[in-house]
């Protein structure tokens, strides 16, 4: 055959595997950004504390569910208006000096924002 009428096909073929491949690639880190926000939320428990969880992005009723199975007692809900997220997702929280994963007592302060 000629090489010339192979050519477009070859470029296509290209293209096409390279779409592919973009969206396997972008297939598997969506799927590890939320086993990785499953993780987050993991219950870890010692007698020093809990695992501070990440909330941010969650619906306000499974964020305070997912904090008290925790044992989380101290929970503090602020509203915020937020053209950005929709009405009732968690889209701040903090509590004072602790970082995500760090141990906590069980009686610390968690101040949650939910966009209103």
């Amino acid at each position: 055959m000629n090489k010339r009428l192979l050519s477009p096909f070859r470029i296509n073929l290209k293209i096409l595997m390279a779409t592919i491949l973009t969206i396997l690639l972008l297939g598997v880190f969506l799927l590890n950004i939320k086993n990785n926000n499953e993780l987050a939320v993991t219950k870890y428990e010692n007698d020093k504390g809990i695992a501070y969880p990440n909330v941010l992005g969650l619906p306000y009723r499974e964020a305070m569910e997912t904090l008290k199975n925790l044992g989380f007692i101290n929970l503090e809900i602020n509203e915020l208006s937020n053209d950005l997220a929709a009405q009732g997702i968690v889209i701040g929280q903090s509590a004072h000096s602790y970082r995500l994963g760090d141990i906590v007592p069980k009686d610390t302060q968690i101040d949650i924002t939910i966009s209103k």
